[in-house]
């Protein structure tokens, strides 16, 4: 699949007055990718954290909270970078960037690299992996939670009868995710995996929420009316309500040191 960065960035920026209200599973993932790290800001002697795909600081709250030290946030996109300057613009030890998170390159090293529901919107594991280890201290660690495969079945589903080719992000297999780490120069800490099913009224409101939270198309191939209407008549077929899973993976790992 090749995902249009410039379509996903359009994307989160249409949303950025509408994320918050509707990003429910999102908020899920923030707290158990949190809990998962948070013990460690006391354990290291640290001094800078980057945060990838920040958007409208449902991640980013919690860190703040917790870590005092420098931080960087960061999103593809420039409206939601604008929304985290007015929450947090005033705070000395937090600056902003706009960045692509899979392929950036900053002349600074860090001692935490974060994320929340953010990698399956990357093009390459291997490569996206590569360039956060360079960017990570000598024992510094990363840390994340992303949606894999498992994730969007009844819609894959949906797009299988349309004999059309699946238009959302990336979801890759744990197995991929766990290999590219090793790969990458990492290593893997602890790492788990969660389903969240969500049930909406219809098939409709299930798209509509996915618009508010800019999870729609990643590619520029978007279906016709026709299309749609077929889409939705098959979902809304299989049950009275409609159904979709999310399956996330949640890793923290440590930068090998060679």
């Amino acid at each position: 699949m090749n995902i249009d960065k410039t379509r996903v960035s359009y994307n989160f920026s249409n949303a950025v007055d509408t994320y918050d209200d509707a990003s429910s599973v999102q908020k899920i993932c923030a707290i158990k990718t949190f809990d998962l790290i948070k013990n460690d800001f006391k354990k290291k002697d640290s001094s800078f954290l980057l945060e990838i795909g920040a958007g409208t600081g449902i991640f980013s709250e919690k860190i703040i909270e917790y870590y005092e030290k420098n931080i960087l946030l960061t999103d593809i996109s420039q409206k939601m970078v604008d929304k985290l300057k007015k929450r947090w613009g005033n705070k000395k030890n937090i600056d902003f960037a706009i960045i692509d998170g899979e392929s950036f390159s900053l002349d600074i090293n860090f001692d935490f690299i974060l994320s929340s529901s953010v990698f399956q919107w990357f093009l390459s594991l291997n490569k996206a992996f590569v360039n956060l280890n360079k960017h990570i201290k000598p024992n510094g660690l990363l840390a994340f939670s992303m949606y894999i495969d498992g994730t969007f079945n009844h819609l894959k589903e949906g797009y299988d009868f349309l004999k059309k080719d699946f238009s959302g992000p990336r979801f890759f297999s744990e197995k991929e995710v766990l290999e590219a780490l090793c790969f990458s120069g990492f290593k893997i800490e602890n790492f788990f995996v969660e389903d969240f099913e969500f049930e909406f009224s219809n098939s409709m409101e299930f798209f509509r929420t996915l618009k508010k939270t800019g999870t729609v198309s990643a590619t520029n191939k978007m279906l016709s009316y026709k299309d749609l209407k077929k889409l939705t008549l098959f979902l809304d077929s299989k049950n009275s309500n409609f159904k979709e899973n999310y399956r996330a993976i949640f890793i923290k790992a440590n930068k090998i040191n060679f």
